[in-house]
């Protein structure tokens, strides 16, 4: 559930929406290649994980965003609910990895390495919070296992920024994973 600070008053909200525009990071890997597909989550809900596979345990080869609402739930201010997967982009047969954000967590950035790929990619995911004045904002970052090779060069954290979450995808993807980015929203009771 969502962390209320001691003290706050008890919220009773339609619902917890994840708007925008809040903008979207800078893409990681190669922007000049691959096709461009911006993946955006379903309203009201906010990117968890994502869908990947590798190489042979290089670059990225496929990719799909997993999205899941936030709804309201008592005292606590509310909860990420189920799973919802988004198309998967990019070529090959290799087994999907699934990297999730821990329970109740929302992606808020990504790290990495690239080149003219996606090398490597984990995935940084905060919980959302309610202050004691009722201000949605973000807790305290975790960062999921890696996933991928080390080729390519470390990429400095991609992140939304202050209280953003990411709602969606940016990627370039041809036959692997070119470029990676997110779009970003603000979350808010509405």
């Amino acid at each position: 559930a969502f962390d209320l600070a001691p003290g706050a008053r008890r919220f009773r909200p339609g619902h917890l929406t994840v708007g925008s525009p809040g903008g979207a990071t800078i893409q990681r890997g190669s922007t000049a290649t691959g096709t461009a597909f911006d993946d955006l989550c379903p309203a009201g809900s906010a990117l968890v994980g994502v869908q990947v596979a590798t190489t042979a345990g290089t670059a990225l080869s496929r990719l799909g965003a997993i999205c899941a609402p936030l709804t309201p739930s008592g005292a606590d201010g509310g909860t990420v609910g189920d799973d919802n997967s988004l198309p998967i982009r990019g070529l090959g047969a290799e087994v999907l990895t699934i990297l999730h954000c821990p329970s109740n967590s929302v992606v808020v950035g990504f790290t990495g390495r690239s080149s003219a790929l996606i090398d490597q990619l984990a995935l940084t995911c905060a919980p959302v919070t309610v202050s004691t004045a009722g201000v949605v904002g973000v807790g305290t970052t975790t960062t999921t296992v890696a996933v991928g090779g080390t080729g390519g060069s470390a990429f400095a954290p991609t992140a939304c920024g202050g209280s953003l979450v990411a709602n969606g995808v940016n990627i370039r993807a041809g036959d692997d994973v070119d470029a990676l980015g997110l779009t970003c929203g603000t979350a808010s009771f509405g």
